[in-house]
Formats: structure tokens, C-alpha cells, sequence
């Protein structure tokens, strides 16, 4: 009986575990199955959730102060307009698909969620003297507690707003080790790129200027970085320090600020002119972005002389001529130099040519009679070049500042000329400073050397044309500068130099 119980019980445990074997499915691979199930349920319920949303209307807020008008979308809770209202037609962002402060997240489901519209409660904001402040936020609620927010602080009168981007969880600062990028670009506006100016990506990074590619081999910390062209700018003060910036270059030149973690990101946005008072305003060293090329230490205090005589005259075409006449009164006596420099070697002509003409096909011994020549009659041959060797960085500069500075935009002098940034229309001031170098070339003590004559004689027709598409308040004082001359030079009379002439001992006038 009891060996009967045995075998029995021992085929029934083996009955058992076959059939575990073979009709069982394994307990894992069941609970491998509810969960793929419940996925698949998760992940269908977020996409006809968020396929629900993006059904929703895109909504337009409209942001108006006084320097400027604004619209934002919330599709990704974007600028998508900043009309400037100082600067009449300016517009500062291009329409296009990557709109300023756009976000780009690197992980799919959120970069996914951010096609979908924000939440906005407001549709317009106006700011005056009695409500200098308002905020507008967007929301996008994600599901199980997780919402992105972004949020816009703008000021009555200021170029300055604030921009900030939240991850929450559950109403509290969350932080998601994923990178994303906020882009700043594309270019600015309907702005085109001007001749000698830029129009692309600019950044302060540790303590340097970086343009285009070169962004992205900088190294440092990131100051600011943004949009630029002639006038005016876009650019992000970052609050909290970003990992890294950088330039793309992709259907216009883009800037972005790189982030590798998502929390709480803050920057502060400046959009408007780049005019120095302004920027330094705001301080983080936001005027770098102003340069005038590389006599830009010269150019500088040129454009606050400039702006004093302005803010005398009230004409930036007058405070042209009052600079130019500065800058003579300054050069005088270099200028006196030159002229009697010339003079003694218009005088000296007769006895080079009679040096010449006794060591012909002798360079080195018509080279060494010449400088004995000089030295003995204290002649210096470059003296007459020096005034306008110095003058030539002052040219440059000022030629810089009237091109680039946003003072000078627009300004208007007299008559046809409105615009002493832009080419004069009709021409009239290049030909008329042509007109006055032809005058100041024939009163001037000139070189017996039928060669350089005609080199000479030609000087004015082509200074005439190169001017023609100079800015018109470069061509003015260019003019101005050779009247002020011929009167020099008329007041340098031939008495005066040959008074001179007669103290220096051991000096005689041929």
C-alpha cells in the first residue's frame, strides 16, 4: 500500500511539472506582456492627447511699449515680430521657421511636445508710465505632473525684457539631464548686408569678440551672444551659465546657447540700436558689439565729439564742419610744416635737376648728392607728407563712424542731402570737392618733375570718382578740410616763409 502512494505521488509531481512546461506560460514572460500592453495604452493615450492638442488654435500676443511693438506665438512660445517704433520700417526678426528664443530639445518626446501650441491666458499687453512692468507666461502641460513654462518680463521704457524656461514636477523645479539649445537667429529682419559692414552672429566670449565661425572655437565664458547688423542688434545675457554657444550656419546665420541640463534657465534679451549711451546703459559690456574697424580707439572719441557739437548745433552735418575745423586748428602746425617743406624743395629743384644731370646713369651718386644736398640746406623730403600721413587714420576712422554709427543714420544736413550716411543723391558735394582739389593743387608749391605733374594733375578726377559713393558726410568734410587748406595756404604767405628763412643762419633762398 504504502509503495503504491509513492509511485502515485511521484507520477502526479511529474504530471505537474510537464504540464508547467508545456502549458504554463512563464510568470516573467506574462508580466513582460502586461507591460508591454500597458505601454502601448500609455503611449497611445499621450499621442491622442497630445494629437488633441495640436488641434488647438496657434494664439498671437501682441506686446507694445514705447520703443517698440512685439508679437509672440504660442507654437513654441517665440517672437515672432519686434517692429522697432524710433526707427521708422525697422523690423528685427525675419519671418521663417526658426523664430528667436525658439527652444530645440535633443530628447524626441519633449522636442515632439514643443510642436504643440503653449497656453497663454493673455492676447495683448500695453505698457505705459502707470504699468512699466507685465509678465507673460506660456504653459504646456505634459502629462503626470510635468509642465515647460516660459515666461517674458517686458519694461515700459527699456530695450531690455527678460526671458525664463521652467521644468516642473508637480508645481516644483525639476531637473532632466538632457541638453537643448535656444536659437537667437536667423540674421535680423529685413536688414541687408551692408559694404564694410556685418550682418550675422556676434558674441562676447571670454572677454573677446567672436563673429560667425569663429564662435565656436572661442573659449571662456559666455558673456553675451546674438544677432547683429549695421544698426541694431538681438542679443542674450545669459543668468545662469550655459555649457557652451555656437554658430550654424543653416538658411541664414544662426546663434544659439547651448544648456545640457533642463531646470531653470534665465537670460535677459536686449533688442534695439547699437548706440553706445544706450548699451553702456545696460551694462555686461553690451557696447563691444559698436566697433569702427581698426582705428576704432580713433573713431570712438570721434563719435562723442561728434554728438557734443550736436547736441550744440542740433545738425550732425554742422558738427561735421565744426570737427573738421577743430581738426585743422589741432594740425596747424604740422600743416605750416609741410608747406614750408614744400616750398624749400620747389626751391631746391634747380640744383637736383643739375645733379641729375651731372651723374646721369650714376643712381647710387645722384642718390648721395641728393641727401648731401638735404642736409646741407636742412631739408626734410617726407616733411610734406607727415600732416597727411597723420591725417589718414583720422580719415579712416571718421570714414567708419559715418558709415556705421546709428547717430549718423539718416541724419539729415541741408538742402538734397538727408541722409550724411548715405551717397549725396545727385553727386553735387564729390564734384565740388573735386573742384576745390584742383584749386588747392594749383597754389600749392608743385614738383618740376613732368612725371609726377601729371600724376599729380590727375589726383582730383580720381579722388572725384572714388568719392562719388563715399557717405556724404565723409565727401563734406573732405571738402570742407581742402577750403580750410587753400585758406592756409593763402594765409602762409611767400613773405611770412621767407621772413622765416632769413633768421635760420647758413639758409639762403635760391
Amino acid at each position: 500500500m504504502e509503495k503504491n502512494v509513492i509511485i502515485a505521488f511521484v507520477l502526479s509531481f511529474f504530471v505537474l511539472i510537464l504540464y508547467g512546461y508545456f502549458f504554463m506560460p512563464p510568470p516573467e514572460k506574462e508580466v513582460q506582456k502586461k507591460s508591454v500592453t500597458s505601454e502601448k495604452v500609455e503611449k497611445k493615450r499621450l499621442i491622442e492627447r497630445k494629437t488633441y492638442f495640436e488641434k488647438q488654435p496657434v494664439k498671437t500676443v501682441t506686446v507694445s511699449n514705447n520703443l517698440y511693438t512685439a508679437t509672440l506665438s504660442s507654437r513654441g512660445a517665440v517672437l515672432t515680430s519686434f517692429d522697432m517704433k524710433s526707427y521708422k520700417g525697422v523690423k528685427l526678426i525675419k519671418k521663417g521657421t526658426l523664430y528667436p528664443l525658439r527652444t530645440i530639445f535633443s530628447y524626441e518626446p519633449l522636442e515632439k511636445w514643443e510642436q504643440v501650441p503653449y497656453s497663454c491666458s493673455i492676447d495683448k499687453v500695453t505698457l505705459s508710465p502707470q504699468k512699466t512692468e507685465k509678465t507673460v507666461v506660456f504653459e504646456k502641460d505634459l502629462g503626470e505632473g510635468y509642465k515647460i513654462v516660459k515666461t517674458y518680463t517686458f519694461f515700459y521704457d527699456s530695450y531690455l525684457f527678460s526671458y525664463q524656461l521652467q521644468f516642473l514636477k508637480d508645481g516644483k523645479i525639476f531637473s532632466f539631464d538632457s541638453p537643448f539649445f535656444i536659437y537667437l537667429g536667423p540674421d535680423l529682419g529685413s536688414q541687408k548686408k551692408k559694404k564694410y559692414s556685418h550682418l550675422g552672429s556676434v558674441a562676447l566670449i571670454g572677454g573677446k569678440l567672436c563673429k560667425d565661425k569663429k564662435i565656436n572655437h572661442a573659449k571662456g565664458s559666455i558673456q553675451w551672444i546674438g544677432q547683429e547688423d549695421k544698426y541694431f542688434c538681438f542679443l542674450a545675457i545669459p543668468e545662469n551659465t550655459p555649457s557652451s554657444c555656437g554658430f550654424e550656419e543653416n538658411k541664414g546665420k544662426n546663434s544659439f546657447i547651448k544648456y545640457n541640463k533642463l531646470s531653470s534657465i534665465n537670460l535677459s534679451i536686449y533688442a534695439g540700436p547699437k548706440e553706445i549711451d544706450i548699451l553702456k546703459s545696460y551694462d555686461h559690456e553690451l557696447s563691444r558689439i559698436v566697433t569702427f574697424g581698426m582705428f576704432g580707439f580713433i573713431g570712438k572719441p570721434l563719435l562723442y565729439v561728434l554728438k557734443f557739437f550736436y547736441n550744440i548745433a542740433g545738425n550732425y552735418g554742422v558738427a561735421i564742419l565744426i570737427l573738421t575745423f577743430l581738426i585743422r586748428v589741432i594740425f596747424y602746425p604740422l600743416g605750416f610744416m609741410s608747406f614750408y617743406s614744400m616750398k624749400r624743395m620747389q626751391d631746391l629743384q634747380p640744383q637736383l635737376k643739375e645733379i641729375q644731370t651731372r651723374y646721369k646713369g650714376k643712381p647710387e651718386q645722384i642718390s648721395k648728392a641728393t641727401m648731401e644736398l638735404y642736409k646741407k640746406n636742412k631739408v626734410n623730403p617726407f616733411g610734406g607728407c607727415l600732416p597727411i600721413l597723420i591725417q589718414i587714420p583720422i580719415f579712416i576712422a571718421l570714414y567708419n563712424v559715418l558709415l556705421n554709427a546709428i547717430e549718423l543714420r539718416q541724419a539729415p544736413f541741408i538742402l538734397w542731402i538727408h541722409d550724411l550716411s548715405a551717397r549725396d543723391p545727385y553727386f553735387i558735394t564729390p564734384i565740388l570737392m573735386g573742384a576745390s582739389m584742383y584749386i588747392q593743387q594749383k597754389i600749392t608749391p608743385a614738383s618740376v618733375d613732368p612725371k609726377q605733374a601729371k600724376l599729380m594733375a590727375f589726383l582730383p578726377l580720381i579722388f572725384t570718382v572714388l568719392f562719388l559713393n563715399f557717405p556724404s558726410g565723409l565727401v563734406i568734410y573732405w571738402f570742407f578740410n581742402n577750403i580750410l587748406t587753400i585758406a592756409q595756404q593763402i594765409l602762409i604767405d611767400t613773405k611770412r616763409i621767407k621772413t622765416i628763412e632769413q633768421k635760420k643762419k647758413g639758409w639762403k633762398i635760391q
